[in-house]
C-alpha cells in the first residue's frame, strides 16, 4: 500500500491486534486494531528532516522489542518499550538492507545486498558482519527503472565474466503500472543474471 507516495515495504503482527508497518521516506506506523488502521508512530527514531532519508525494508518485533532496518544501511533503529523510546544501532556497513530477524531479544540477523549477514548477540548493541564485503561493485548500471536493466549485459559479464554487478533505477517502479508479483520477478531476473538490484537513486513515485 501507498500512503502520500511512501511505499509500505514490510509488516509484522505481534499479535491478533497488534502490528507495525514500515515503508519508504521513514514511514513507520503501528495498528492496534488488527490492521483495520494504521497509525505513525508519535516519537519516530529520527528527526522530520533526517526520516526521509531513510527507506525501511523490514521491521521485526517481539513483545516491547522492535528492530527496523532498510537503506541506508548504516544503522537500524531499535525500541525496547514498544516505540516510546529508540536508539540508532552502527551496523558498520553501509549496503541496503533487506530483512531483519531475532529469535530472542539478544540473538539476531540482518542481511542485505552484495551477500551481507550480519548478527548480533546483544539485541543489536553490536553487529558483526558474517558474510559480504565492504567492496564495490565492478559493473554499476543505472536504469530508468527496475524493468528497463540490460539484462543481456548483466548476464554476459556479470553471470558469465563473473563481475560484481549492481543495478541502480533512477526511479522507483510505479506501483499503479507494475504490480507486487512483477517487482518480485524483476528482481529475481536481475539476480538471476548475477547483479543486485539497490535502491532507486530518487525513492518518490512521482518522479522530480
Amino acid at each position: 500500500t501507498s500512503v502520500d507516495g511512501r511505499q509500505a515495504r514490510d509488516i509484522c503482527l505481534t499479535s491478533a491486534t497488534d502490528g507495525w508497518l514500515v515503508g519508504d521516506a521513514g514511514r513507520i506506523a503501528r495498528t492496534t486494531d488488527g490492521g483495520a488502521t494504521w497509525q505513525p508512530i508519535a516519537n519516530p527514531p529520527l528527526p522530520t528532516t533526517a526520516s526521509g532519508m531513510f527507506d525501511w525494508h523490514s521491521v521485526y518485533a517481539d513483545g516491547q522489542n522492535v528492530w527496523i532496518a532498510g537503506t541506508p544501511g548504516t544503522a537500524i533503529a531499535h525500541s525496547s518499550d514498544g516505540g516510546a523510546t529508540w536508539q540508532m544501532q552502527p551496523t558498520g556497513v553501509n549496503v541496503p538492507l533487506e530483512s531483519v530477524q531475532f529469535v530472542n531479544a539478544l540473538r539476531g540477523w540482518a542481511v542485505g545486498a552484495m551477500g551481507t549477514i550480519l548478527g548480533t548477540v546483544d539485541g543489536g548493541r553490536t553487529w558483526e558482519q558474517l558474510r559480504g564485503t565492504n567492496g564495490r561493485a565492478a559493473i554499476l548500471v543505472v536504469a530508468s527503472a527496475p524493468e528497463a536493466a540490460p539484462l543481456e549485459i548483466l548476464a554476459r559479464y556479470s553471470a558469465g565474466d563473473g563481475h560484481r554487478a549492481a543495478v541502480a533505477p533512477l526511479f522507483a517502479s510505479d506501483r499503479a503500472r507494475v504490480d507486487q508479483l512483477d517487482s518480485h520477478r524483476q528482481r529475481g531476473a536481475i539476480a538471476h543474471c548475477g547483479a543486485q538490484l539497490v535502491a532507486p537513486l530518487w525513492s518518490d513515485p512521482r518522479h522530480p
